[in-house]
């Protein structure tokens, strides 16, 4: 007989992945489990019995006291193990919830950073922080504090860090970081040594290292950190141009300016390399251009106005030198630099004197105490020939910087036109004082 065929419905009994299930619920689950054992064991235990684990045999503890103990201590075994497991996991389930909540983004708000330095703080005084769980809290606090410029706070997060983890090479340069920019330059090498020491093939140390040497001058250090790097991209070309530079070797600077510039570098540096180097070696129009380059790149930067300015000035081009300052302060006005220079030249230059002075009053309204200043003025105030003045400020200057030999050289110039017979000792005094300044000031024109 041809049975028919019988199409049985299929029953699809969910298959549980335990890759799904959350973390969180192993702890409570072993740790029910491990109450409910103990619990039925202690009760069994009350009764005088045991039930052997596993096996499932019950012995008695009147009639079969050795196998009952066995029985007994074998269970509190089992119930100790799982106790030790449900705490490990549960250590395990708090440190990943920690760390979760204080686990810095590389970018965000000042906001967020401050919410996430406050995250970060109050587990650090939690049961289940592990020294590597503490030592990471203490790294992101750093961080965090670090972004909204609190670095006396974050140096003693990594400090911190550090005495837990002495090979924390990322705690090292972090700080290292915060030292810079609180200006403490020793204490900032020292970290981007030591973090360099712990990993050497660190480019963001590296990169550190190499641009605080150049800025204190030690630009072989620097070379050598930037030949490190296994990539030159266009940052570290600009920055081994501008290295070179500093050690007068500009056909090699240039190359690396020009290779800069080939890597798409946006900067104004391979330009003010540029500049300097043509400055060296006298080709001046190439110089202007160079810095002319460096300005369309950054329009707000001062360096390139000052630059290109002090190229005229030398060559004794004060009109265009005055004027390279006055574009200049027309895209950043009231910049220090710019105008302190635009007041020294036009006083030096006896061009715009009226417009000089009116330059270093409105620098000593926010700098009242700059001996720069004042003695520029001074000189703008003499080239005015508004000798009493001249006398009056000299005389203010020397009482509150006696060494002033350029105040004193033009109090003897203002008191020689007046006709004090005092002139010629503040002349002969401020000579004595400093003769390279009164020559180069006679040499602009302030004669006797």
């Amino acid at each position: 007989m041809n049975w028919p065929d019988l199409h049985l419905p299929q029953l699809h009994l969910p298959q549980l992945d335990l890759a799904q299930v959350p973390d969180w619920v192993w702890p409570p689950l072993c740790g029910l489990f491990t109450a409910w054992l103990g619990w039925t064991s202690y009760q069994q235990y009350l009764k005088g019995e045991a039930t052997l684990p596993r096996i499932g045999q019950t012995f008695y503890r009147s009639a079969q006291p050795r196998l009952f103990w066995f029985a007994t201590g074998l269970s509190a075994f089992y119930v100790l193990l799982l106790a030790f497991i449900s705490t490990v996991l549960a250590q395990d389930v708090i440190q990943k919830r920690i760390m979760d909540e204080c686990a810095p983004s590389s970018s965000g708000s000042q906001a967020y950073y401050r919410i996430l330095a406050k995250s970060c703080e109050a587990p650090l005084h939690s049961i289940w922080a592990s020294p590597s769980t503490l030592n990471l809290l203490h790294d992101n606090r750093g961080f965090a504090l670090q972004r909204i410029g609190a670095d006396g706070s974050a140096i003693d997060e990594f400090t911190r860090a550090i005495a837990i983890n002495p090979k924390d090479e990322w705690a090292f340069y972090t700080r290292g970081r915060s030292y810079e920019r609180l200006g403490t330059v020793k204490n900032a090498l020292s970290d981007f040594d030591t973090a360099v020491k712990l990993a050497p093939n660190d480019s963001d140390a590296l990169r550190s290292r190499a641009f605080l040497n150049l800025a204190v001058g030690q630009a072989s250090k620097a070379i050598a950190d930037l030949n490190r790097l296994a990539v030159k991209d266009a940052w570290a070309l600009h920055m081994l141009a501008l290295a070179y530079a500093m050690k007068d070797q500009c056909d090699t600077a240039l190359q690396f300016a020009d290779k800069a510039l080939l890597l798409g570098d946006k900067s104004i540096w391979p330009y003010q390399v540029k500049g300097e180097c043509f400055g060296k070696a006298k080709h001046f129009d190439d110089a202007l251009s160079a810095y002319d380059g460096a300005t369309l790149r950054d329009p707000k930067d001062p360096r390139p106005y000052l630059d290109r300015a002090n190229i005229n000035f030398r060559n004794e081009k004060y009109s265009d030198a005055i004027e390279d300052l006055s574009r200049g302060l027309k895209v950043i006005p009231d910049n220090f630099s710019l105008l302190y220079q635009r007041c020294y030249f036009r006083a030096l230059s006896d061009r715009q004197p009226e417009g000089a002075v009116i330059d270093c009053n409105n620098l000593l309204k926010s700098f009242p105490h700059s001996l720069e200043v004042l003695e520029a003025r001074v000189m703008a105030i003499y080239r005015t020939k508004q000798y009493a003045m001249a006398e009056q400020n000299s005389t203010e200057i020397l009482q509150q910087f006696p060494n002033s030999s350029t105040a004193l050289y033009i109090r003897g110039l203002a008191r020689k036109r007046l006709g004090s017979p005092l002139g010629e000792s503040d002349i002969a005094s401020a000579q004595d004082k400093n003769a390279s300044d009164v020559s180069s000031l006679i040499g602009l024109g302030f004669k006797p």
